[in-house]
């Protein structure tokens, strides 16, 4: 039997080359298929999460909420002045979210006891510029009413010597500080399920720091109102001095718009109270009101919250058209809750003569007067006409301490807004570990909760200006930090779609990279041996 030849040196070396050649290309391709790319795969797959501060969101949950406020009195008699002092002291301090400190206060003004009311409000130097520091001022002087208390456009609460402590604890905790709407507002903050009870919570616009006011010229036949109306003068003289003042509080973007051939569609009915040719639309047809218009009045397209004013010119038929309250009283205007208001524009001196041509050119002053009603009460703010004597109430622009109570009120919402809007976000991040947080949303997050730590620090130390201004950083951070899109750059691709979407990719290839990393073992074994 014949044995096979032996092989060739040559051939063995060739043999030998070969076999190293392949092995080579199996540890290079392993290489950089497990050294380099499951490293770079996983980090490709990686969900960034930049740090939030949860500890200091958790502990805003239980920050203990004083605001500070300070009170002079002044009095013609010294004793009845630290009278007053200690038993408004008694009586205010009872309060779990004011500190009230009181103090007497002695007025170096020559005959103030003589001046009267007017006067008195006319002294700039009595007057407090301070947010949240009032003074309370004996007068004899007050006009002849059953009120023994009057407020001003000022800092000051005048009082007749014969007020009471009751009475002037009355007036002072419920139209100066207005305790249980914050009261609302501080329940809703620690219970966000709370709803309140009160008319005035649920009138009130939603918290915002931009606000778009809108109103709406609105009309069935183009030529019943003149257009030589100038709406946007009317407002500008009107309006846009109340919302200049509260600039601190809000940015308001105050805007007209006039729309034709447009109706109410809803049938009034006969007002059987009075026997001429009025018509009444109930308070319960208001939604089916302003639905129809809604889409008509721009407010989808609106970038902030709309308070939409609509003035509907009545066509001559349906003149003395008049809306029913729930009360039973008639008027001009409605109140649409958080919305804003419908307006009937009439002309009652020319009720039944549907033939004449001329248009009907509003009343400014009681178109506006009715428009400032209705603004004043979705900004949240009440008629204290009897509580107290209101010296100027006709007065278009906000009492200063009707001033300090919205800032008190915007501070304690937007801090209240932020907080559980942190406190949202955190729970949602800590829950869904495949949401992205970017540097972006973690310095929103961080900016936020140092401006509410620092709106609660400046309401304790009676700073209520820079308590505003942190509160609506806080609110405006936390809200960006919440509405940021890339909080939903993988929130529909968790890891196990993560491993389903590259192992067929990957798989193919690494099969034969792991079949060649078997024989790996004996190659090397075999190197070792002959070195």
């Amino acid at each position: 039997m014949e044995s096979k030849p032996s092989k060739s040196k040559e051939q063995m070396d060739e043999d030998s080359t070969s076999r190293n050649l392949r092995m080579g290309a199996a540890i290079a391709f392993a290489f950089v298929l497990l050294v380099m790319g499951v490293p770079l795969w996983w980090k490709m797959t990686e969900v960034k999460r930049h740090p939030l501060p949860n500890a200091r969101i958790v502990a805003l949950n239980d920050i203990s909420l004083s605001i500070i406020i300070n009170v002079s009195v002044h009095s013609h008699d010294p004793a009845r002045t630290q009278n007053i002092v200690n038993g408004l002291s008694n009586l205010l301090n009872a309060s779990e979210l004011f500190k009230v400190n009181l103090k007497p206060v002695s007025l170096n003004v020559n005959d103030i006891d003589r001046l009267d009311v007017s006067a008195l409000e006319n002294m700039k130097e009595i007057h407090s510029n301070d947010v949240n520091s009032y003074l309370l001022l004996e007068t004899s002087n007050l006009p002849q009413t059953a009120h023994a208390v009057a407020l001003g456009a000022h800092r000051t609460i005048y009082f007749k010597p014969s007020a009471s402590i009751e009475q002037l604890h009355a007036v002072f905790k419920d139209v100066i500080l207005q305790e249980a709407e914050m009261y609302d507002s501080m329940k809703a903050m620690i219970e966000p399920g709370f709803i309140s009870k009160s008319l005035t919570s649920k009138n009130r616009v939603r918290t915002s720091t931009n606000y778009d006011v809108i109103f709406s010229v609105v009309s069935s036949q183009p030529n019943s109102v003149a257009r030589t109306w100038n709406i946007r003068r009317t407002l500008t003289e009107f309006i846009a001095p109340l919302l200049e003042q509260m600039s601190a509080i809000a940015h308001f973007n105050l805007k007209s718009q006039w729309l034709h051939f447009i109706d109410l569609e809803q049938i009034a009915k006969k007002n059987r109270n009075d026997p001429g040719p009025s018509h009444i639309l109930s308070d319960k047809h208001l939604p089916h009101l302003i639905s129809p218009l809604e889409k008509k009045l721009g407010s989808g397209v609106a970038k902030h919250p709309c308070i939409h004013f609509v003035l509907y010119a009545t066509p001559c038929q349906s003149n003395q058209l008049y809306f029913e309250s729930p009360d039973g009283s008639v008027g001009a205007a409605m109140l649409s809750a958080r919305w804003g208001g419908i307006q009937l524009l009439q002309d009652s001196g020319n009720v039944g003569n549907c033939n004449s041509t001329e248009p009907y050119v509003p009343n400014d002053n009681q178109v506006m007067s009715d428009a400032l009603s209705l603004l004043r009460m979705l900004l949240g703010l009440q008629n204290f006409s009897k509580n107290a004597l209101i010296l100027n109430s006709m007065d278009a622009r906000l009492n200063l301490w009707e001033l300090d109570y919205l800032i008190r009120l915007r501070s304690l919402e937007q801090f209240a807004a932020a907080r559980l809007t942190l406190n949202s976000l955190a729970r949602l991040l800590n829950r869904i570990s495949n949401i992205v947080i970017t540097e972006e949303v973690s310095q929103a997050v961080c900016e936020s909760v140092d401006a509410a730590e620092k709106v609660i620090n400046n309401l304790q130390s009676s700073n209520a200006s820079e308590a505003l201004k942190f509160s609506k950083i806080a609110f405006n951070k936390a809200e960006y930090a919440f509405t940021h899109p890339s909080l939903l750059a993988l929130l529909y691709f968790p890891d196990d779609q993560k491993y389903a979407v590259y192992i067929p990719l990957f798989l193919p290839i690494m099969i034969p990279v792991l079949l060649s990393m078997k024989s790996m073992r004996p190659w090397f074994s075999k190197k070792a041996e002959k070195s």
